[in-house]
């Protein structure tokens, strides 16, 4: 990014999709946004924990919120790298963190 909109990175502008609190960033819990190239973790906006950059990269891919970006920091690397791997969403559809949030429930229930 390079704006130096956020004082955790040193560069985030917001375009990113952070799901910071703020939407920009910049937030005091935010150490970054994990996808400027300017930091290594990204915010989880309710918990303050350091999200990795490959969950905040799949978050961002589908426009998830930010509490899916804090359930899927939650849990373990198994079910991280399942639903990583294996969430596609169907063309068209407008609920996706709802239904990722059904999804990730599910992978949960049976573990």
């Amino acid at each position: 990014c390079g704006c130096g909109g956020c004082g955790g990175c040193g560069g985030c502008c917001g375009a990113c999709g952070c799901p910071c609190a703020c939407g920009c960033g910049g937030c005091a819990a935010c150490p970054g946004c994990g996808s400027c190239g300017a930091c290594a973790g990204g915010c989880a906006a309710n918990s303050g924990a350091v999200v990795s950059k490959e969950v905040m990269d799949f978050c961002n891919q589908w426009q998830l919120d930010s509490k899916c970006v804090d359930y899927l920091a939650s849990q373990g690397p198994e079910v991280q790298r399942e639903a990583i791997e294996k969430f596609r969403p169907k063309p068209g559809t407008t609920n996706v963190s709802g239904l990722f949030m059904g999804y990730l429930n599910s992978l949960v229930k049976w573990r």
